[in-house]
């Protein structure tokens, strides 16, 4: 029985130091929210005074600032421009310029890299081997050079009217010699590669038609039965396709860095410096407050000590 009533006693002391706990939490809490009232009524007028001040410098600052807008420009970077590209954003000299910012990153499509020519799967093992993530960019990191389209993000301080800020801009990329150049190079050689690719159509045409004129005079000619017209029947699809993707590179090696496509003006939402600036310096002078009955506190304990 004393066992028993030993451990009741000791549950009921447990219970009350509990409850005396919870409630001086509770206590603790509401004496520190009304110190905190009391110190904002004494305080009012500096307080108001702050939030004054910090909304005419917010609104002072939005003025100055204005709107700002983006423009998303999708590029192609022909005859192997693209580490010239990203250099030459890097090295962009905004200064007295509507331009704010000017960024770019590739748009990262592994399936578009390996299926674009039979060469890049062993590329991209290559890598994969030699822990270069080709599906994760970082700058600086030359991934950016195993990639065919890439996003130029840039930041105006102003609406872009007509699109000549961005225009101007594209146009200041597509002026290097050595690329202007190279694109006239690169372009004659590719129409002598269409040519060739539609003459080699033409040429299988041609021998098709010649065993269908056999297939008339042999009624069980078939292609399980010829593996040479087989091979032509491949070789003719195969020569469709390389000509499509030809005629689609062609179509972007119109500028040595082509825009595919140009979304402007898009509304920069940022948080308003007349809301944010006050809220600043009112917790600026909080925290100097607090940290000066910090200060005063614990000189009073060393002096207390001594």
């Amino acid at each position: 029985m004393s066992a028993n009533s030993e451990q009741n006693n000791t549950q009921e002391i447990d219970l009350s130091f509990l409850k005396k706990k919870t409630v001086g939490i509770f206590e603790n809490i509401e004496s520190s929210i009304y110190r905190f009232i009391k110190f904002l009524l004494k305080n009012s007028l500096i307080i108001i005074g702050i939030i004054v001040v910090g909304a005419v410098l917010g609104y002072f600052i939005d003025q100055k600032e204005g709107k700002s807008y983006k423009h998303e420009v999708v590029l192609v970077p022909n005859f192997g421009s693209s580490t010239y590209l990203y250099n030459k954003i890097d090295n962009l000299d905004l200064k007295g310029s509507p331009v704010s910012s000017v960024d770019i990153e590739p748009i990262l499509d592994i399936y578009g890299f390996i299926t674009s020519d039979w060469n890049n799967l062993e590329i991209a093992k290559y890598l994969s081997q030699n822990n270069i993530q080709i599906n994760k960019y970082t700058p600086n990191s030359d991934v950016e050079k195993f990639y065919r389209y890439h996003l130029l993000t840039i930041k105006t301080k102003r609406k872009d009217e007509g699109g000549k800020i961005v225009d101007s801009l594209l146009t200041a990329f597509n002026n290097d010699p050595y690329f202007v150049e190279r694109q006239k190079v690169e372009e004659k050689n590719n129409k002598n590669l269409v040519k060739g690719l539609n003459e080699n159509i033409v040429n299988i045409d041609k021998i098709l038609e010649k065993f269908g004129e056999a297939s008339i005079a042999k009624s069980d000619l078939n292609i399980e039965m010829n593996p040479d017209l087989n091979s032509l029947i491949i070789n003719r699809k195969n020569t469709i396709i390389d000509l499509n993707r030809l005629n689609l590179l062609e179509l972007e090696q119109g500028k040595v860095i082509f825009p595919t496509s140009k979304l402007l003006n898009i509304k920069v939402k940022s948080f308003p410096k007349l809301i944010s600036v006050p809220f600043a310096l009112l917790g600026l002078f909080l925290i100097g407050v607090a940290l000066r009955n910090f200060y005063r506190k614990q000189q009073k304990r060393e002096s207390e000590e001594l």
